[in-house]
């Protein structure tokens, strides 16, 4: 078995992961994505996955308190780029770019600016996907990723995949994850907190200084 908080957690951040990058694009080795909020529990799937498959990462985060430990911590999980997502427009960041190969798709958890600089980096006929909506800004896309590079835009909800799948799809992504999880292949970097201390676990999931993930665990 795994622990409960991972059970909670990393296994649907697994799922939603595995399920985008098989829908979405036909990623080969040595090709290449790129995504923002990559610090969260979908993103590091993302990079785990990606870097077992040979697939390479750009990854933007936020820059905060624990911005070092966030880049070494990603970069040790197999992430190829890791970089604060207001360096995405940068002209030092398309001199990184182009020592890579075009990404083929781009993952969208927090939209706003970096989302408008990846659908720019996109190779002709790449694919966007937009997964989450909680940060609150707007996806903004160049007209001229749209028209000239034809790129598609999606968009994903694990909600909905996991009411509209077949249960035999669904047994086989999760027991899928749940093994990656169980043989340390997919880590989680959760902290677990009692039901007793809900309001300062709320403070903390919203804090722009988190680093991870908060479990909150009911009483027994």
């Amino acid at each position: 078995g795994i622990p409960v908080e991972q059970a909670a957690l990393t296994t649907m951040a697994a799922c939603a992961a595995s399920v985008m990058l098989e829908r979405f694009a036909q990623l080969q080795k040595g090709d290449l994505l790129v995504q923002n909020g990559a610090a969260g529990p979908i993103g590091q799937a993302v990079i785990e996955i990606a870097a077992q498959r040979g697939i390479q990462t750009v990854s933007f985060i936020p820059h905060n308190a624990s911005y070092a430990q966030t880049v070494e911590r990603l970069k040790a999980l197999g992430g190829t780029v890791v970089v604060d997502h207001q360096f995405a427009g940068h002209s030092a960041m398309r001199e990184v770019a182009s020592d890579l190969p075009r990404p083929k798709l781009a993952l969208d958890a927090v939209g706003g600016s970096s989302v408008t600089e990846m659908a720019r980096m996109l190779a002709p006929r790449g694919t966007l996907v937009t997964y989450s909506g909680t940060a609150g800004h707007t996806v903004d896309l160049p007209a001229s990723a749209l028209v000239h590079n034809e790129i598609s835009v999606q968009g994903f909800s694990l909600l909905r995949w996991l009411d509209e799948t077949d249960l035999d799809e669904k047994a086989r992504v999760i027991q899928d994850a749940a093994e990656a999880i169980r043989t340390t292949k997919l880590t989680s970097w959760i902290r677990r907190m009692e039901f007793a201390d809900l309001p300062k676990a709320i403070d903390e999931t919203v804090s722009p200084n988190n680093d991870r993930s908060i479990v909150v665990v009911m009483p027994a």
